[in-house]
């Protein structure tokens, strides 16, 4: 029997729950509740790689992780998460517009051959985070290993360093080639200098 591997795309931007009922005042309310989830099971020899893209701002076909990955053989996970927007103030305009683009993307995907499994907020079992999130995914797909684009914030990548412990499964955490240089290239530059300035 080959490797059995889930997909996980996390593009979240959370929102609590108490949000939903507001968000019934925007025009983009009826884009937060449109479409549906989609939960796959594993399949037998099938290699699932497992990817991960976070907080909207991945929401790009060219991202590292779906590269040399075939989308028949592979499962995306996109999950909304209330835990997204409790660390720090959000306006509830672009919590409604992170959401929207999120579930335009999973429709995109879904055109492009993708199977898609999104969890939405209103999910009765949805965990409220993203390592919660994980979890349930990698039990509910079989997976053996997760595959993901390293975050922009260091809060998340501390969760996702969670993952291998905590899933007992591979993380496989990939650069993102969007930025001009690696966090690692930058670091190396940075070193040398007495401080830095946003100019």
């Amino acid at each position: 029997m080959g490797v059995r591997r889930a997909v996980i795309w996390g593009a979240s931007g959370g929102i609590g729950r108490a949000l939903v009922e507001t968000l019934a005042a925007f025009d983009a309310y009826d884009v937060i509740h449109a479409g549906s989830r989609t939960s796959v099971a594993p399949a037998a020899d099938i290699v699932r790689p497992f990817t991960f893209d976070l907080l909207g701002d991945q929401l790009s076909h060219h991202l590292a992780s779906l590269r040399d990955v075939d989308a028949k053989d592979s499962v995306v996970l996109m999950m909304e998460v209330a835990e997204e927007t409790t660390y720090v103030r959000h306006h509830q305009r672009k919590i409604a517009l992170i959401l929207s683009a999120m579930r335009h993307f999973a429709a995109e995907l879904r055109v492009a051959g993708w199977t898609v499994d999104y969890v939405r907020l209103d999910d009765p079992d949805n965990a409220g985070s993203f390592t919660g999130e994980v979890r349930r995914a990698v039990e509910r797909h079989g997976a053996t290993s997760i595959r993901i684009v390293e975050p922009g914030e260091w809060r998340v990548k501390a969760a996702i360093d969670s993952w291998a412990r905590l899933c007992r499964i591979q993380v496989d955490v990939l650069p993102d080639d969007r930025f001009i240089c690696s966090i690692l290239e930058f670091q190396t530059w940075a070193q040398a200098r007495n401080g830095l300035v946003m100019e």
